[in-house]
């Protein structure tokens, strides 16, 4: 390696213990034209108080004894001694901001710090309005306690409470017609599921009445008919009935089936004849 790369990487070691990765509050103020260089950089303070100033002078001083000829982007204000840093931003609004140094780019003409912007400052005093800012509006309740604002906030007041009140209203309205359709619905639903309900009710008895009787016909078994006698049997069987003919004054009487004996009444000496009628 060259002596002029070797006393880089030195001088870069140093600077990066003093300055690198150190985060700081800067304020963006302006952005100025450098004649040196032929073009624009961005301008950021870093206040005086701040403990970051004394390692950025050691880093310049550093930067001076490294070369003369390469124009260095820290500068001091005469009046108030605070730190000017010429460097190249985003597009961020003027104002103070949070910044973090990434590193130093040597460049043919200038020794460039590198800064990344973390977020605005926000001042936690802001809302105990302990800042001298005139830009921050003051709190102030006689400002606020005026006649005007008091009849404003009236008249919002009632604005609400009547959109509240006709809100209401309107839910009401709705409800009730929501809740006569429901009813109607309600009311038909039963009219046309009544006898579909009793329908299957009395299929369900009938089929569970008749599984109930099945079981105990089942189990209980067909009654034993007893032997009838065969005197019995033959008394069971039909009669033939005999009839009188008043033609002949004859009686008939049944003699066996389709078989008729005849005689006349008040004789003794009966006189049978045989009849037949098919």
């Amino acid at each position: 390696m060259k002596p002029s790369e070797k006393n880089i990487k030195k001088l870069e070691r140093d600077v990066s213990k003093l300055i690198e990765n150190k985060l700081f509050v800067g304020t963006f103020k302006e952005r100025r034209y450098v004649e040196s260089l032929s073009t624009y950089r961005d301008i950021v303070v870093i206040e005086s108080t701040d403990d970051l100033v004394p390692n950025m002078l050691k880093a310049k001083s550093a930067f001076e004894k490294f070369t003369n000829s390469q124009w260095i982007g820290i500068t001091t204000d005469s009046n108030t001694d605070d730190c000017l840093l010429w460097v190249e931003l985003p597009s961020i609004p003027l104002g103070k901001h949070w910044f973090q140094i990434k590193g130093v780019t040597f460049e043919s003409k200038e020794i460039l710090l590198e800064l990344t912007h973390v977020q605005p400052f926000i001042n936690p005093d802001r809302s105990f309005n302990t800042t001298s800012d005139p830009d921050f509006p003051t709190f102030d309740i006689k400002e606020i306690l005026t006649y005007k604002n008091f009849c404003e906030a009236v008249k919002f007041m009632a604005i609400v409470i009547m959109t509240l009140f006709t809100l209401t209203i309107e839910i009401m309205r709705y409800l009730g017609e929501w809740s006569i359709k429901f009813s109607h619905v309600v009311v038909n639903l039963i009219h046309v599921s009544t006898p579909i309900c009793l329908g299957a009710f009395e299929f369900l008895s009938k089929c569970v009445g008749g599984l109930y009787w099945l079981i105990f016909v089942l189990v209980r078994g067909g009654p034993n008919t007893p032997a009838v006698p065969a005197a019995l049997m033959a008394s069971n069987k039909p009669k033939q009935i005999g009839y009188y003919d008043p033609n002949q004054r004859k009686r008939y009487e049944p003699l066996y089936p389709n078989k008729f004996k005849s005689y006349t009444p008040g004789n003794q000496n009966y006189s049978y004849e045989k009849k037949s009628y098919h």
